[in-house]
């Protein structure tokens, strides 16, 4: 969440934060100087305390903060009006700032830090040997950036790093045999014995570790919770964090196959300079006597990125390699089939493939996915062959590597939003977005990728939209690099005020939407209570009209899927939906894919009658038509019929559900049939709220 919540402490206590997600950050406020120390803690994929973008907040407060790490925050520490003593911590990857000091004249004591590497923090200031004895700006630093005022010399210089083996680690169950056999993971280091001091985190709740804290050399035992799960591919990962180590925090990929079946890709990391093995991990509970899978990558860097080849650790399976991008491990079915030629169910590492990563190799994740293949005229699907005569496309989970330390999920520029790792920005990645905003969808894996026109809202909305469709139909400007905010969201105005009016007519909700300017589109949210109403607009035939219903709240969009179509200036009725409905937000998107928080018209309550009642037509007598008013106490199935003096049926006027309210029906002197009817006396009855009532009229022609 980006709220804090107050832990309660004073002087000499201690306190326990909830867990993550709880809470947005931690901040330190009127302190006295000594008051607090942060030890031994890490701050890791944190929030922002309210508006400040950190994870930790210092105010009017001077605490000590000592070997604690900051990795893959917003900004680690941010200063205001405050004097922290800041040392032997740990800065890695934060997106915006390692430390920002808000405050001019008043310098922060941050000296002997790790900034993420051995250059240092970036520095860009102007305050050359203004701020502490040598001090002067550092440009050419690679580390996390530090501001106007923060001490940060001399910085600490690090080349410790954590090796762990096995770098992954495959667990194989079914949903009733429990829990499989423990698995060990080693640490160490380079360095002498005891040069370590590492932490171990865990996200997954079905994964269980015999220690979170140690040195080198160590081990770890892992194990899997003795409860049963269903079918499936479940990855997580573990994770140690050592301050004094250059390659923390460090990964350790966990894969558990449930139930049978399937092929997992592991996820590795791998510095530039390296050759990388990524295993590809297949488990069966019955024999095999074939199987395929195509394999796919996305290579933004080919030249620096170099599949060198696959490697096969079992005589069973061949592999081919087609291009850069594509490889095909099988299993070819021998005719006719030996028994000895069957892959015996069970879990296997069928192979490596091994990629040369050069030095000039640049940040970045690269997925390695399965996808149909045709080679040489014939089509290649990922799929299994058993050994019993039966086929199956069994589940499959798509492995990672990661080159260096990219910072946050985001790689290159924006718009990769189905998380194929590819800035090759396609229809799979406006579809992904369309169902997540409009069709009940997943959420992006990555938010900032979402975040298509860089105004780093806390939203993803129509203005993202309509710029990622812009971008791929209309020639419209490539998404913004991912880091940094080149807009915000506005309220209320462009060139003038935008509005969005409610009214109610004979239980329908009408929405007017009053612009200065022409838009791209809108985006609203109701709630009601009419969960299959399915809304209509007359701008349909110039927009696409999308929806989608949870619970007592209705999403709607209207938008031009194909890029061009807007929303003319004016006062526009946009749409009109059966029932009782309040907007809750609308936010309508700019031609040029901006957002717009558009303030709401404060609507008229609905008109509710007191008691039920079928007023007599007007006119009567009539030629040819009259007009029928009814009032419903509460809604519920109305049917409005018309009799003739024999007690047939003419026609029926109304046959459907209305909400409380006062409405009234339009009879033209038809039947059923369309045929104007003879003069004479005819009848209409009202059946509604578990009443009932009849009135006469007469036609004249």
């Amino acid at each position: 969440s980006a709220e804090d919540d107050t832990l309660g402490a004073v002087d000499g206590d201690w306190v326990s934060a909830s867990g993550p997600g709880q809470w947005g950050g931690l901040r330190f406020y009127a302190l006295s100087s000594g008051a607090s120390i942060v030890s031994n803690c890490v701050f890791r994929y944190g929030g922002q305390w309210h508006q400040h973008y950190s994870v930790l907040y210092v105010e009017n407060a001077a605490p000590t903060l000592v070997a604690t790490a900051f990795v893959s925050n917003l900004t680690g520490i941010k200063c205001y009006n405050a004097t922290p003593v800041i040392t032997d911590c740990s800065f890695i990857g934060n997106t915006n700032w390692g430390v920002y000091n808000a405050t001019t004249g008043a310098p922060v004591d941050a000296r002997n830090n790790w900034w993420g590497d051995n250059s240092g923090p970036y520095d860009t200031s102007s305050l050359v040997g203004e701020i502490g004895p040598g001090c002067d700006p550092n440009p050419g630093g690679l580390g996390d950036q530090v501001s106007d005022y923060v001490l940060y010399c001399p910085w600490t210089v690090e080349d410790t790093t954590i090796n762990v083996t096995p770098a992954s680690l495959i667990f194989a169950t079914t949903e009733t045999t429990g829990a499989p056999d423990p698995q060990t993971i080693h640490i160490d280091t380079d360095w002498p014995d005891g040069t370590l001091n590492w932490e171990l985190f865990k996200e997954a709740d079905w994964l269980h570790v015999d220690k979170i804290t140690g040195s080198n050399p160590d081990s770890v035992i892992v194990s899997i919770a003795d409860t049963n799960y269903p079918a499936g591919i479940y990855s997580t990962y573990l994770w140690l964090v050592d301050t004094n180590a250059s390659n923390s925090p460090k990964y350790v990929h966990i894969t558990l196959f449930v139930e049978s079946r399937g092929v997992d890709i592991s996820d590795q990391e791998v510095e530039p300079g390296n050759i990388v093995g990524v295993p590809i991990n297949l488990l069966t509970d019955q024999p095999l006597n074939g199987f395929t899978i195509p394999l796919w990558f996305c290579n933004s860097q080919s030249s620096s990125v170099i599949l060198d080849s696959v490697v096969v650790d079992h005589d069973l399976v061949d592999s081919v390699i087609i291009d850069d991008r594509i490889i095909i491990v099988y299993r070819v079915i021998q005719e006719p089939p030996m028994p000895d030629s069957n892959l015996e169910a069970g879990a296997y590492t069928l192979g490596h493939i091994y990629y040369t990563v050069l030095e000039d190799a640049v940040d970045d994740r690269i997925i390695i996915d399965t996808s149909a293949v045709t080679y040489d005229g014939t089509l290649y699907e990922f799929g299994f062959s058993y050994a019993s005569g039966e086929t199956e496309v069994p589940p499959f989970s798509a492995g990672t590597i990661t080159i260096g330390h990219p910072e946050g999920c985001c790689i290159g520029i924006r718009g990769n939003v189905d998380g194929d790792y590819c800035d090759e920005i396609d229809i799979s990645d406006l579809t992904y977005l369309i169902d997540y905003m409009f069709g009940g969808g997943p959420e992006p894996e990555c938010f900032e990728e979402a975040d298509i026109n860089s105004d780093c809202s806390p939203m993803i909305d129509i203005a993202d939209l309509i710029y990622l469709i812009n971008y791929m139909f209309t020639s419209g400007p490539e998404p913004g690099p991912c880091g940094g905010c080149k807009g915000s969201v506005t309220t209320g105005k462009t060139s003038g005020s935008i509005a969005v009016d409610t009214r109610y007519e004979q239980g329908v909700t009408i929405i007017t939407l009053n612009s200065p300017d022409d838009l791209g589109g809108l985006q609203l949210e109701l709630t009601g209570d009419n969960s299959d109403v399915v809304p209509t607009s007359r701008l349909s035939g110039q927009l696409d009209l999308l929806h989608h219903h949870h619970a007592d709240t209705l999403k709607v969009g209207l938008i031009d899927l194909d890029g061009g179509g807007y929303i003319e200036s004016g006062e526009v009725e946009v749409l009109r939906i059966d029932g009782i409905w309040e907007p809750i937000e609308a936010r309508v998107a700019t031609l040029k894919g901006e957002s717009v928080i558009a303030s709401l018209g404060v609507a008229d309550e609905p008109t509710v009658p007191h008691q039920f009642a079928l007023h007599q037509n007007y006119p009567n007598p009539f030629n040819p038509s009259t007009t029928i008013k009814f009032s419903l106490p509460e809604a519920g199935h109305v049917n409005l019929t018309i009799f003739n003096v024999l007690g047939q049926t003419v026609t029926t006027l109304v046959d459907q559900f209305y909400p409380a309210g006062e409405y009234d029906a339009m009879w033209d002197s038809r039947n059923d049939q369309g045929q104007s009817v003879s003069s004479g006396v005819y009848f209409y009855r009202l059946d509604a709220a578990h009443r009932h009532e009849t009135k006469k009229m007469m036609l004249l022609k």
